[in-house]
């Protein structure tokens, strides 16, 4: 852990030693959003931006994949930028034939460019965006929450139940030892959460698809927030809504692909490295699998 922190603190160093000698500011003076067009199932949009460090112009597509998902893309039309090459799973497709009633609305401000995503039954807004960078090699964006009960945002030693109070969470795989203490990276990277609404249980999903490294910020109070903070790829976000959190992890699954089913003679195998404390416990774990 503690060469963890001493890793991230050069990196983070070297990243601001860099801004200072070039000049870069990162917050720009944000884009405006132009030549608007809605054919009902895609909304798209050009975003430009007078501040040079930011990529202009960009491409914003919306697709209103079912009535209760949405997916935003934020891309560079003019140069290839990385991308998660996952095929799209057989059990995500977009399903809304104009017909159905959508469960949320969607609307754009120009100036500055933001997007809100409010849920058509009862109007609370479950997505704001602020504050768009896009520079070659850091992205970040701000959403509001609809609530400040947040879980997810793994894989590391902590509560699945996220705290809020001005907190940051790297993304950096690690095969570390979870027992070292709160906070630890793991194995896995999963940039997804879900918020769920204290009086309802009305929840909301949304999967930012970058395998950048990158940071999660979290903010409380009356209006807590959260910004992504990649190094690189492009912003790729696909928003669930649910009645409650069990909507959003199937809609979530469908996104991603489920997973596959072991065979039973590959089950017994996977062990986990750590929490031996003698040759003697591991040996007598190593027998129990063979009886």
């Amino acid at each position: 852990q503690w060469y963890q922190r001493r890793v991230r603190g050069l990196f983070c160093s070297m990243f601001l030693f860099w801004l200072l000698v070039s000049g870069v500011s990162v917050v720009g003076a944000g884009y405006t959003a132009s030549n608007i067009t809605d054919t009902g199932d895609v909304i798209t949009a050009t975003l430009t931006s007078n501040n040079p460090p930011d990529i202009s112009p960009l491409l914003l597509t919306i697709h209103r994949e079912t009535p209760a998902r949405i997916r935003v893309r934020v891309s560079d039309p003019n140069g290839g930028r990385y991308e998660v090459p996952y095929p799209e799973p057989d059990s995500y497709k977009s399903e809304w034939t104009g017909k159905e009633n959508l469960g949320y609305q969607v609307s754009i401000s120009k100036s500055p460019f933001s997007i809100s995503i409010t849920r058509t039954k009862d109007g609370v807004e479950v997505f704001k965006s602020s504050d768009l960078v896009y520079h070659d090699q850091y992205l970040s964006l701000t959403t509001s929450l609809p609530s400040s009960l947040l879980y997810g945002i793994g894989e590391d030693a902590a509560p699945l139940l996220r705290d809020l109070n001005d907190k940051t969470h790297t993304l950096w795989t690690a095969g570390m030892n979870y027992q070292k203490g709160q906070g630890v990276n793991l194995y896995g990277v999963h940039p997804f959460h879900i918020s769920v609404e204290k009086k309802s249980g009305a929840s909301t999903g949304i999967l930012l698809m970058n395998s950048n490294a990158m940071d999660i910020h979290l903010t409380g109070g009356h209006f807590p927030t959260l910004t992504w903070q990649p190094i690189g790829g492009i912003i790729d976000l696909s928003v669930f809504l649910g009645s409650n959190p069990v909507d959003i992890v199937q809609q979530y699954t469908a996104r991603v692909g489920y997973p596959a089913f072991p065979p039973a003679w590959a089950v017994g195998f996977h062990l986990c490295r750590w929490g031996y404390n003698t040759t003697g416990e591991m040996r007598a774990v190593a027998d129990a699998m063979i009886d």
